[in-house]
């Protein structure tokens, strides 16, 4: 059977029972208790308990250790419900029916499949159980729009400047048709992004790539 391992609420509350008697609560002269106190150990004033818990001034290394593990279960369990919940809206099509340039999966992107089958042979091996058994269409977008190389260069870098006076910008016509040019000038260029609507099985693939490496 396979161990269950803590959650991160869990470990969180083993910290606190571990420290709970370091909080000491603070209280007026009159001997109302107040909204904050302190830790005997590091001298730190917190609003509460579970604030104190909450920092990383009091744990062990076996106990950060715990939490970033905790937290990177959780994150990969949130990534993996994601993943298919996108796939089970996704239409489906065969890869080899797909006309597109580059594949996606996770953070990267693919010119040719076999590029992706080499990753998947450096994480897995050539146990095939787990490799995914499609990879995301992408869609080509614009390098740069006229809206974002405006926005990027007049509006970062000049309207939201921190002036303590007025700013009297000149020559933003100018700048206008330059930033056009610039834009027109690499049209032809485009980044591409997953389209999450169009997952493409690669099943056909993964046989052949199989029979070239049965050996």
């Amino acid at each position: 059977m396979e161990e269950k391992l803590p959650t991160e609420d869990e470990i969180y509350a083993q910290i606190k029972e571990r420290i709970k008697g370091d909080f000491v609560p603070l209280y007026t002269k009159e001997g109302k208790q107040v909204d904050v106190g302190y830790n005997k150990t590091t001298k730190f004033v917190y609003k509460n308990i579970d604030q104190m818990v909450s920092m990383a001034t009091h744990y062990t290394e076996e106990e950060e250790k715990a939490l970033r593990d905790a937290r990177r279960r959780k994150w990969d369990a949130d990534s993996a419900r994601k993943e298919k919940e996108q796939f089970d809206k996704a239409e489906k099509k065969k890869f080899s029916l797909w006309p597109g340039e580059q594949t996606n999966y996770g953070e990267n992107f693919y010119h040719e499949i076999e590029y992706f089958f080499d990753e998947m042979v450096e994480v897995h091996g050539y146990d095939y159980d787990k490799w995914p058994k499609y990879v995301w269409a992408t869609k080509p977008v614009p390098y740069i729009t006229k809206k974002d190389a405006y926005d990027d260069v007049y509006r970062s870098d000049i309207e939201d400047n921190d002036c303590e006076y007025e700013l009297t910008v000149h020559g933003e016509k100018v700048l206008q048709m330059a930033l056009d040019a610039f834009v027109d000038a690499n049209k032809d260029n485009v980044l591409y992004w997953p389209d999450y609507s169009l997952a493409l099985l690669i099943d056909d693939e993964i046989e052949a790539f199989k029979e070239r490496h049965e050996d």
